[in-house]
């Protein structure tokens, strides 16, 4: 019963009216001009951060959700091999991925991009978008990299990816879309700002109560299969606290 309550307590702390105006205009950039219905969530999970560690970085686990109508239809989850002894320990210690499990079960990373391209391509020729927590500065430009790097042709068009996470961020930072300025712009010019605000996917769905709601268990974060379906329900909840259900 505490746990109803403290859920209760939770839903009132609805979204600012600034945010309802921003996911209004969000929706005028996307296909259709409305938030969609059907779309492809994808997560990675990586044997560590370029940025930090000065080297190549590899997939470690890719992982999608295929939701159609707002219901998840297939929700997958699937080990890359990686150069033996690759992921940081630390990338390890966060995914529980380690390189014993890489490189007893991971699939050939080649074969797998070869093959996850067309279910890209099918999103995009439908019309559909794509969506990720914190992709438009990671999960993204990481995708492009290894499909260019198995030379494969695919990159994000400007106005076919969702960001939850940057769309939590700029609901608790007031960001507001500019003149003209499309997704991409708009993602990566919130991602740049420098705030206290945070918008990791554990805390949003705690923040918002999800975890009571739907009965998750946050322990289970950074699988990416998990964080895919995680992702969807936040989207979602994103969506109904804007009233555009």
């Amino acid at each position: 019963m505490s746990s109803l309550i403290e859920y209760g307590r939770r839903e009132t702390q609805l979204v600012s009216a600034n945010f309802v105006q921003l996911l209004r205009e969000i929706a005028t950039r996307c296909p259709g001009k409305r938030i969609p219905d059907t779309y492809l969530v994808f997560d990675l999970e990586t044997t560590g951060l370029p940025e930090f560690s000065g080297r190549h970085e590899y997939v470690t686990q890719f992982g999608y959700a295929v939701v159609e109508n707002r219901t998840i239809t297939a929700n997958r989850a699937t080990l890359l091999k990686t150069p033996v002894g690759w992921i940081h320990p630390e990338a390890s210690r966060v995914t529980g991925i380690t390189d014993e499990m890489i490189q007893r079960d991971g699939v050939d990373p080649k074969e797998f991009f070869a093959s996850v391209i067309g279910l890209f391509k099918l999103f995009r020729s439908s019309g559909a978008m794509f969506v990720g927590h914190n992709a438009a500065k990671f999960d993204a430009p990481f995708i492009e990299t290894n499909f260019k790097h198995f030379g494969l042709d695919f990159k994000f068009n400007r106005n076919e990816l969702l960001d939850t996470g940057m769309l939590f961020k700029a609901s608790q930072i007031f960001a507001a879309l500019a003149d003209r300025e499309d997704l991409t712009a708009f993602f990566s010019r919130v991602a740049e700002i420098r705030s206290r605000a945070k918008w990791n996917l554990t805390f949003a769905v705690e923040r918002l109560g999800l975890d009571m709601k739907f009965g998750i268990d946050m322990t289970s974060a950074h699988d990416a299969g998990f964080d895919c379906k995680v992702t969807h329900l936040l989207l979602e909840e994103l969506r109904h606290r804007s009233a555009l259900a």
